[in-house]
C-alpha cells in the first residue's frame, strides 16, 4: 500500500493533453478516445488530493476474483473513494514508480504491471472506455484507456488507485 499526494485541475483539457505530450507519455486509442470525449472534464480549480495505491489483497479481497462494484464497495469500507476521471492523467505526469513490463496486454485481463485508477464511469456503454490504467512498457510510460463490464473480475494481486487515505478502522 502506498500513499500519494498530487495536484489536479486548474488547467484546460487541451493544456493537460499538451503536458502529457511534452512528458512523452504514450496514450493508446481508448485513452485518446476518453480524453477527447465531451464527457471527460478537467477539475476547474487546482487542488491537492490524497490517493492510495492498494491491491485487492490489501483491501481484504483475498478469496479469489472480484468484480469492479465489489472492489469499489470494499474500498469504501476503509475510507477510499473513486477518483474523478482527470486524476489518472494528472497522476501519470508525476508517477513513475511503475514496474517495467514487456509486450502488449492480455485480452480480457489486466496487463502485468498495470495500476488501475478507479474513477467515475462516464458512460455505461460497454464499448466506451471506463477509465485509465498506468503502465510502463519497455521503459515507455503509458496512460492507457480500458473497457470492461461489470462481469469482469480482477485478480487479488492487481493494484488500484483510489482517492483518500486507507483507514482500517473506518
Amino acid at each position: 500500500m502506498k500513499r500519494i499526494n498530487i495536484s489536479i485541475g486548474g488547467i484546460s483539457k487541451e493544456e493537460l493533453i499538451s503536458l502529457l505530450k511534452e512528458k512523452n507519455i504514450l496514450i493508446n486509442p481508448l485513452g485518446e478516445s476518453l480524453l477527447e470525449s465531451d464527457l471527460f472534464q478537467v477539475t476547474k480549480e487546482r487542488q491537492q488530493i490524497d490517493l492510495t495505491e492498494i491491491s485487492l489483497i490489501e483491501l481484504g479481497l483475498t478469496d479469489g476474483k472480484a468484480g469492479l462494484l465489489e472492489v469499489i464497495g470494499q474500498a469504501q469500507k476503509v475510507g477510499l473513494n473513486i477518483c474523478s476521471p482527470d486524476v489518472a492523467p494528472f497522476l501519470r505526469l508525476v508517477y513513475f514508480d511503475d514496474k517495467n513490463s514487456k509486450g502488449m496486454e492480455k485480452k480480457h485481463k489486466t496487463p502485468d504491471g498495470a495500476v488501475t485508477v478507479v474513477s467515475e464511469i462516464l458512460d455505461e456503454d460497454v464499448h466506451f472506455p471506463k477509465g485509465f490504467y498506468l503502465r510502463k512498457i519497455d521503459n515507455d510510460y503509458w496512460l492507457r484507456g480500458y473497457i470492461c463490464d461489470y462481469e469482469h473480475t480482477f485478480e487479488p494481486n492487481e493494484r488500484f488507485i483510489f482517492m483518500g487515505i486507507y483507514n482500517e478502522n473506518h
